[in-house]
């Protein structure tokens, strides 16, 4: 369950797959969302509450002094577009076989609100029954949604 959250919460783009998801509510919210959505092994509804414009940033920065050479011979990790869309088909299969795998279940243990704007969720994961380790994520407001920064996932 903790491969579950990090994932969810990882790692982990911007652009929202289900229409309407993290609308409302609080950070909580959307973090149950995503959970309730793996469980039930939608991976598509999960990953539509995770932001992963951070993650496209992220490599945007980290590639763009590459020449194109070295870009081309790094494939999907040398385009953080490309990277991102194999990342969500990697995430959405493994929630999906996960919840065809194991019986998968959560509590939500609190939030708090950071500096930033953004809110810090722990979960405490329990996979077949057995609490895992306990898992954070930062929660924060896109277009008036609250979305899951997916390389907060700890």
């Amino acid at each position: 369950m903790k491969r579950l959250l990090l994932i969810a919460c990882v790692g982990i783009m911007g652009t929202l797959l289900v229409t309407g998801c993290g609308k409302g509510g609080n950070a909580e919210d959307a973090v149950r969302g995503m959970l309730d959505a793996a469980k039930a092994g939608d991976g598509d509804k999960a990953i539509s509450y995770m932001d992963f414009d951070p993650m496209v940033a992220q490599m945007r920065e980290e590639t763009k002094d590459m020449d194109e050479e070295t870009k081309k011979m790094m494939g999907d990790m040398g385009d953080p577009e490309k990277f991102v869309e194999t990342m969500k088909n990697m995430i959405k299969a493994d929630l999906e076989k996960d919840a065809k795998e194991k019986e998968l279940d959560y509590k939500i243990l609190g939030s708090e609100a950071m500096d930033n704007g953004r809110v810090k969720v722990t979960v405490q994961m329990i996979e077949d029954g057995k609490e895992t380790k306990e898992q954070t994520c930062e929660v924060h407001k896109k277009a008036g949604k609250w979305m899951i920064d997916v390389l907060t996932m700890k």
